[in-house]
């Protein structure tokens, strides 16, 4: 696969998704290497660059460039702000050390990395490592001659992938020099990362600078390598050739391929991981569900001028029913709304089981700094509990206002209304009170949500890429804004269904899945007031009560609810979850046909 400059503005779009961060920080000259010898103690050193609140970041190993004979670790300013770690290494130079301590002092960098970037909030699944000239050179061989990270017991094939900028894949010419080997005599011995073409070789992605500006036929080897790798049976090996870049000026558009490479195996990496957890598939007839009831709905809803989206039914842990309409698909994020709600409080509840707050804590506790001049009683008064139940006593329209305001701090417009009832006896549904549980969460842990959510929730039920909306203050809006699957929804509603147990594990209390899902408050629809309630309104969905940021219903169910018809509806009697994407104003004109048609089709 030869790519060529021109194609290179398809990447300066596509780099690694980062969050802005406050602090950064490099540490520098950490010594890696067990050596006595006084050369390796003063050169295998390194420096890590690490952005504050990362969690399960990838970390790239840099190696700079210099022939083996000259140069210095630097970390590279391209790779800053990506929201990762870099480690920019120096290791012993020729001549004063042989070719074997470079390459050895290479594999111990790497390996230092696998044992200390958690520390710095890394993943030691996702290190890659990369480097220029030289450094491309130490890239390749450590990571396709595995005797090297054997040493440290470290295997090769964990490397997420080597991405060498322009290196030497014959043998390298200084260590050709030292053997009296002209540089127009290209070698292929074992210090040749050529010599070490195996199939198994972690994701590879060679790039050179233009054929005819490079070093000493250096595309044209690294051509030779992608062939043979090729021919070897290596899945993953990507070749660039960057049209009209020399050696040394190909590094910069270069590291534009870096990102986005190592951000397509990380999703590719995702993706299958999420595969694995998929929820497995059965027949509607053999869990005992009525396909045509559910073909029903889809028609009726049709009939109506509802736009649904997307239909899941889940019967005993299995997917019985899936359908998709107006073009979606079962691999599009779909916007969540105020499903985004439930998510947030099963954050909370994360927090709680981890001894981080109690639903009893008091909301101000939380932000001394951000309080009103005059605390008022009832603001004083207002617990975890009552944002969880949309009982905090705020005026939402009020609190809207200020926040709408230019450079206005949601958390500081919040607390600064003035608290009308008092907490815990008047339902208003309330957005901006799963904000102020975002905040908290973040507060107390010093990650968004969806990162605190990640190891947690978002991974062991394989839901990749999450995305959340954020306010100016850089705090998930918890309310809202959160994008996921039709399959990630159903996830969710089975780890409910289950009490918390996924996989045999328990990843939440179960009575924290119990106090959640139960009726804690009385509710009304959105918006509404109890005096002006409609006929219709109060024999609805949205009367029956409220539990943690979760709605009651019929038959003893309980549902996640987003705005437009996203539903994900949870049925302990049936041992069903039933999920829904739509566009639809009359929410409670879906619900009834889910309660007339689907509810049915799901047989005891």
């Amino acid at each position: 696969m030869k790519k060529y400059g021109f194609l290179l503005t398809l990447f300066l779009c596509t780099y690694l998704s980062a969050q802005e961060t406050k602090v950064e920080t490099t540490t520098q000259d950490i010594s890696y290497t067990a050596s006595q010898d006084a050369y390796a103690q003063a050169r295998c050193k390194l420096d890590v660059y690490y952005p504050a609140g990362l969690t399960d970041a990838p970390t790239v190993v840099w190696f700079h460039g210099g022939g083996l004979t000259s140069g210095s670790k630097f970390i590279p300013e391209q790779l800053k702000k990506s929201g990762m770690i870099v480690i920019g290494v120096n290791y012993r130079l020729l001549p004063k050390a042989p070719v074997d301590s470079c390459l050895d002092d290479a594999a111990a960098a790497v390996a230092w990395a696998f044992h200390n970037v958690r520390k710095y909030g890394g993943d030691p699944q996702k290190i890659f490592v990369s480097g220029h000239s030289a450094g491309g050179y130490l890239t390749a061989m450590i990571g396709l001659d595995k005797q090297w990270l054997r040493k440290y017991d470290i295997d090769a094939d964990s490397i997420a992938g080597l991405i060498p900028f322009s290196g030497q894949v014959v043998s390298h010419y200084a260590y050709r020099q030292m053997h009296d080997i002209g540089a127009l005599q290209p070698t292929i011995d074992r210090y040749a990362p050529l010599f070490h073409v195996r199939k198994d070789a972690p994701p590879l992605v060679l790039i050179t600078g233009d054929c005819n500006l490079e070093l000493y036929g250096r595309y044209e080897e690294n051509a030779y390598l992608w062939r043979m790798m090729q021919l070897a049976g290596h899945p993953e090996t990507s070749l660039y050739e960057l049209g009209g870049y020399d050696h040394g000026a190909m590094a910069e558009p270069a590291f534009h391929i870096l990102l986005n490479h190592l951000r397509s195996i990380l999703r590719e990496r995702e993706e299958q991981a999420a595969a694995k957890l998929a929820l497995p598939r059965a027949t509607p007839q053999s869990e005992r569900v009525d396909a045509a009831g559910l073909e029903r709905f889809l028609e009726k809803a049709k009939d109506a001028k509802l736009e649904v989206h997307s239909l899941m039914v889940v019967r005993h842990g299995k997917v019985v029913f899936e359908r998709w309409n107006e073009g979606h698909s079962p691999t599009e994020p779909h916007v969540m709304h105020s499903v985004s709600k439930t998510f947030t409080a099963t954050a909370v509840g994360f927090a709680v089981s981890e001894g981080l707050l109690k639903v009893s804590d008091k909301v101000i506790s939380f932000f001394p700094d951000k309080l009103p001049a005059q605390v008022s009683d009832n603001l004083r008064a207002m617990t975890v509990k009552d944002l969880l139940t949309m009982n905090a006593g705020s005026d939402e329209a009020e609190v809207g206002k200020i926040m709408r305001q230019q450079g206005q701090d949601w958390v500081t417009a919040f607390l600064s209304v003035p608290v009308i009832h008092q907490p815990g006896t008047f339902y208003d549904y309330s957005s901006l009170s799963t904000y102020m549980l975002s905040a908290i969460v973040q507060k107390l842990t010093g990650q968004k949500i969806v990162d605190y959510l990640t190891p947690r929730l978002f991974r062991p039920l394989g839901i990749i890429k999450p995305r959340w909306q954020e306010s100016p203050q850089g705090i998930n809006t918890g309310g809202w804004g959160l994008y996921v699957r039709t399959e990630d929804m159903a996830k969710l509603g089975q780890l409910f269904l289950q009490k918390g147990m996924w996989n045999g594990k328990q990843l939440l209390p179960e009575a924290w899945i119990e106090e959640a899902s139960a009726r804690q408050v009385p509710s009304l629809p959105a918006g509404s007031k109890k005096e002006t309630l409609t006929p219709e309104q109060k024999k609805g969905d949205y009367t029956r009560g409220y539990g943690y940021q979760m709605w009651r219903c019929p038959y003893n169910g309980y549902r996640a609810d987003g705005a437009n018809g996203q539903f994900i509806i949870i049925l302990p009697d049936k041992d069903a979850v039933i999920v829904l994407t739509s566009n639809v104003r009359d929410m409670q004109a879906e619900l009834n046909l889910v309660w007339e048609n689907i509810y049915p089709a799901i047989k005891r």
